[in-house]
């Protein structure tokens, strides 16, 4: 019988790769907590006219790579392709947004889009995301790119950029949209198929276009600054001064757009070596465009396999500890050696298997344990523990009570000799 595998561009993620992904999630948890944004949990399918209405129908999210499908009732469905719009659905649906209460919340999972499969880039690929709802000042616009560059740091991400732009708001974007069909007028033969297809559709979107030839056109357009009102100009101007007086460097770009229409005023991309690893903005009118309150907001997402590829933290290997039933030995003492070392904190796995020594040692090797705990029959009539130190491939007699001291000592002894040779 042939072997079923997965579909394409749909890959499993194991380890030591979903160890790295775990020890993200943890860093993005801790930093996003601990300014006060609370997790929530959202559906995977969701109704397909929540993203039709809210990402837009022209978008080529929408249009060619969401997963669609009808259900037994013929309800059109969709594996959501994003987080914000559930997020937003969701606070509007358990009435999280009424009477101007400023909400923070943070969610991470599995999203879907029928895209060509490339490094970092997957038909089902995992999103962090946070979002700010109920506040209208650029003070919030500058916390979410702020906590964005804390994550890439905290994950070790170097040499990445934070690029910024305002795709300004409802009343300047049509004029600015009307100068771009003209100035383009009589020359949509020259420009590539996606981009005749957005240009009266999803304008904007033009000028993120990575076609050599549509970016040479597009350099003499007028550019967005330019049509922006004194109400988006006075904001965007006072997100670029909250950035700066945070501490942190950007790039203006005024061909950001993002590919989403719901984005209004400031927009941010954090760009490292492995390409965009997150992006964000303001989305003043998505709230309302969903059926809920007028409620300003705004958020980013990080793209998690991007983000692993770019981060310099490792995960520790698990377990850190293994405990090998050796002949003669008895799980009784063998597991209380294991409850010894969970208390201090460290990761065990107990291995009571009847297999040869040998064997045993090979699998801690294997699973990159740093110690081997080995309670034989001598170990059980001597009242000690053999602890063996794989990295110096030595090994001790400890007494149960001395263990966890045994294994601090060498680590603390390992870290010392690490600052004194470098």
């Amino acid at each position: 019988m042939s072997k079923i595998r997965s579909v394409r561009g749909i890959r499993d993620v194991i380890y030591p790769e979903s160890g790295l992904y775990a020890k993200i999630e943890r860093v993005c948890a801790e930093i996003l907590e601990s300014y006060g944004y609370r997790k929530i949990y959202l559906p995977v399918i969701e109704f397909s006219e929540l993203f039709k209405r809210s990402i837009g129908d022209e978008t080529d999210i929408v249009s060619k790579e969401m997963y669609s499908f009808e259900d037994r009732k013929g309800r059109s469905l969709s594996l959501r392709p994003e987080g914000t719009a559930s997020a937003v659905r969701a606070m509007i649906e358990n009435k999280l947004l009424q009477g101007n209460i400023r909400e923070k919340i943070y969610y991470l999972g599995p999203m879907f889009r029928y895209e060509r499969p490339q490094e970092g880039r997957y038909r089902q690929f995992y999103q962090i995301g946070c979002e700010v709802f109920g506040s209208s000042s650029p003070a919030s616009d500058a916390e979410i790119a702020v906590v964005a560059a804390e994550v890439l740091s905290a994950c070790q991400v170097e040499n990445f950029t934070i690029k910024i732009n305002s795709v300004g708001c409802q009343d300047c974007r049509p004029a600015y949209r009307h100068k771009i069909l003209e100035a383009l007028s009589g020359k949509e033969d020259k420009i590539c198929a996606d981009c005749k297809r957005r240009l009266n559709t999803n304008t904007l979107r033009i000028l993120d276009c990575k076609n050599q030839n549509c970016r040479e056109i597009y350099k003499n357009l007028p550019s967005l600054r330019d049509y922006r009102c004194d109400s988006c100009e006075d904001y965007y101007g006072a997100y670029k001064n909250l950035l700066q007086d945070r501490g942190i460097a950007f790039k203006e770009d005024n061909g950001l757009v993002r590919g989403l229409d719901y984005y209004t005023g400031p927009v941010f991309e954090l760009e490292a070596e492995a390409g965009t690893i997150a992006a964000g903005g303001r989305y003043d009118s998505l709230v309302s465009q969903l059926g809920g309150p007028e409620t300003p907001a705004c958020g980013w997402a990080f793209g998690l396999e991007r983000l692993a590829l770019s981060a310099g933290i490792v995960a520790s290997p698990l377990p850190e500890a293994y405990i090998a039933l050796m002949p003669g030995g008895k799980v009784e003492y063998a597991s209380r050696a294991a409850s010894i070392l969970r208390d201090a904190g460290l990761s065990v796995e107990e291995d009571y298997e009847d297999a040869p020594p040998k064997k045993k040692l090979r699998q801690a090797v294997r699973k990159e344990a740093k110690w081997a705990v080995l309670v034989g029959g001598d170990e059980v009539a001597g009242g000690y523990y053999t602890l063996r130190n794989f990295q110096e491939s030595r090994q001790e007699q400890v007494d149960p009570a001395d263990l966890v001291k045994a294994i601090k000592d060498k680590e603390k002894a390992g870290i010392n000799n690490v600052e004194t040779n470098s």
